[in-house]
């Protein structure tokens, strides 16, 4: 496979792609030497992986490239890592995997290590791939559970935004003190706000909390049993603007 790139259009051509397994009657099965566009490819987004099949499941090595631009000569490797060789489709070893909300313009990775499938020991968290922004430990008992204290990123985080929280988990469960930080202008960082959580994961107390539908406000209120109760309020810009009342 080759990719393909005409300057003379405006929009970017891409010669991907691989075999199924003719075989299999009604079964879309893919194997060989694949490769495949990412889901969120755009023109500003051109995120392709490389690898192999075997039965409709990966294996061995595979690289992730991204190409920044329309006019950049060529891809850049950021990721990837091995599947196992008896066609499970399991991860092992050394990986760098790509943010949910991975784009060109928020870039992203975590680096560290699979075990049947499973994430273990330490986990980093980078922005821009030089610029180590959180992490923390996974158990040894290939069981992907998060221990001791961690700094992390909000999942699937958009392309203007970048929260971190920070704080321990106990057996896979966030508790005490967590604190988030958002990141202003020129890369740097200011806390927005926190709370509690119980020795089960649950929010209680006093909270400043995230907004549901937009990162741009926060509320601040009180948990019951993990729920919101009574007024809370909502802020803008570290100003007021809304009071909303949750029954209990």
């Amino acid at each position: 496979m080759e990719y393909k790139v005409s300057m003379a259009k405006p929009f970017f051509s891409f010669s991907g792609g691989g075999l199924y397994d003719e075989g299999n009657v009604g079964l879309t099965i893919k194997v060989g030497k694949w490769i495949e566009i990412s889901e969120k490819f755009d023109k500003s987004n051109f995120i392709v992986y490389k690898g192999a099949y075997k039965n409709g499941k990966k294996v061995g090595r595979w690289h992730v490239y991204i190409r920044n631009s329309l006019f950049q000569k060529g891809y850049n490797k950021i990721g990837g890592g091995c599947y196992d060789e008896q066609g499970h489709g399991i991860k092992i070893g050394e990986w760098i995997d790509l943010d949910d909300g991975f784009h060109s313009r928020n870039q992203v990775t975590y680096h560290g290590e699979y075990h049947n499938g499973k994430k273990v020991g330490r986990w980093n968290a980078y922005w821009n791939f030089d610029q180590q922004i959180g992490g923390g430990q996974y158990d040894e008992l290939d069981e992907g559970i998060k221990i001791g204290k961690w700094i992390e990123l909000e999942e699937g985080d958009s392309l203007q935004q970048l929260i971190i929280f920070y704080g321990e988990y106990k057996h896979g469960k966030k508790v005490g003190r967590w604190d988030f930080m958002k990141r202003q202008y020129h890369e740097s960082f200011k806390q927005i706000g926190g709370g509690f959580y119980d020795q089960n994961g649950i929010k209680f107390g006093m909270w400043i909390d995230l907004g549901e539908q937009t990162y741009d406000k926060v509320l601040s209120g009180n948990y019951q049993n993990g729920k919101k109760v009574g007024i809370w309020t909502v802020f803008h810009d570290y100003k007021e603007v809304n009071k909303i009342e949750y029954q209990n």
